[in-house]
């Protein structure tokens, strides 16, 4: 499984929200799952089209009292653009498949960022801001981090 930056234009336009009540991420306006590629942070996911490849959404539960407080930096040379994930398998819509078992997500309380990775601190070769506030940071193709400042709701 790899990911690549295929255009220079976000898939579409919204906005990140995080809902307290539901304790879960939404990407506004919500297009639907197609694929889930499950991140292993209870249960959020990347929404990937089957019909493009591309990730069209971050959506999914994730209760912030299990984030990890922690000041995070923000990866350098973020670039636009739509992300294209590659599989060997046929994606079929409505199923998905887990990226990790566990990953920890960390917030930064002074920047609202959020940051979905094995190691926060790594330093990857891309970082695609696919949408809006929702960033992916890879190397060689394979996934590090998901960074994410969602608009808080109660």
């Amino acid at each position: 499984m790899t990911f690549s930056r295929v255009s220079e234009k976000y898939a579409y336009e919204g906005k990140l929200i995080y809902h307290h009540g539901e304790e879960s991420f939404c990407y506004e306006p919500f297009l639907g799952t197609g694929f889930s590629l499950m991140l292993g942070c209870s249960y959020l996911e990347l929404d990937i089209s089957v019909n493009t490849m591309e990730i069209i959404n971050v959506s999914g539960l994730c209760p912030k009292r299990l984030w990890i407080s922690r000041t995070l930096l923000l990866p350098l040379n973020i670039v636009p653009g739509s992300v294209k994930f590659y599989s060997e398998e046929e994606l079929v819509s409505g199923t998905g498949k887990y990226l990790s078992e566990y990953m920890p997500i960390y917030f930064d309380e002074s920047s609202n960022w959020c940051c979905i990775s094995n190691d926060p601190d790594a330093i990857p070769d891309q970082n695609i801001e696919f949408l809006k506030d929702c960033i992916i940071s890879l190397s060689e193709g394979e996934f590090i981090a998901l960074w994410l400042r969602p608009e808080y709701r109660r």
